[in-house]
């Protein structure tokens, strides 16, 4: 896998062996970016912190940082993944500007208390019900800026089940998976 634009653009990002992990698709991480830089509604994306939740592979917080975000800090329960993405960090030159945690969010809470974060990629396991509790967990702790986007990827027919205080921008089907652009509470 490698990453799609930016400064970054044609490095390899690591990818962890097995399927325990899911990458998200170089269409759909195409469409994604596209969509970001182009919505009024979407946070600029070159001063924003990012926060790549379920990582995997780390791809959707890489393209942020090849395209200008001025953080992200990768959350990861999936060991392996974890190394990955620690190892493309130091491939990259990162280590100022990113940081790995193998943790789950639900359970740890987050690395750097305080820091709010502008754009939130969830993508965590299809068909588990994670999203709600991990946009509530985000809520709670108070880690959303005011103009916070969460882009969420789940499977094309699973319900996402926001409370009605989220906005949902917009929202696309691409192949298998629906990405939801949703604003949080503060807009």
């Amino acid at each position: 896998m490698r990453v799609i634009a930016g400064k970054f653009k044609g490095r390899k990002i690591l990818t962890p062996n097995g399927d325990r992990t899911r990458p998200t698709s170089v269409v759909t991480r195409k469409t994604i970016f596209d969509i970001i830089l182009h919505a009024p509604w979407a946070p600029d994306i070159s001063k924003s912190i990012v926060l790549d939740a379920f990582a995997g592979s780390g791809s959707l917080g890489f393209e942020a940082l090849s395209r200008g975000a001025r953080y992200c800090s990768f959350i990861e329960i999936e060991k392996n993944a974890f190394h990955c993405i620690r190892n493309t960090i130091q491939s990259f030159g990162l280590e100022e500007t990113a940081d790995v945690q193998l943790r789950s969010i639900l359970k740890y809470g987050l690395h750097r208390p305080g820091e709010t974060y502008d754009i939130v990629f969830i993508d965590p396991p299809y068909r588990r019900g994670l999203v709600s509790e991990t946009l509530g967990h985000l809520e709670n702790v108070q880690s959303l800026s005011k103009q916070a986007l969460a882009v969420i990827e789940t499977s094309r027919d699973e319900q996402i089940g926001l409370s009605s205080r989220w906005r949902v921008f917009d929202n696309r089907t691409i192949g298998k998976s629906r990405v939801h652009f949703v604003g949080c509470p503060a807009h």
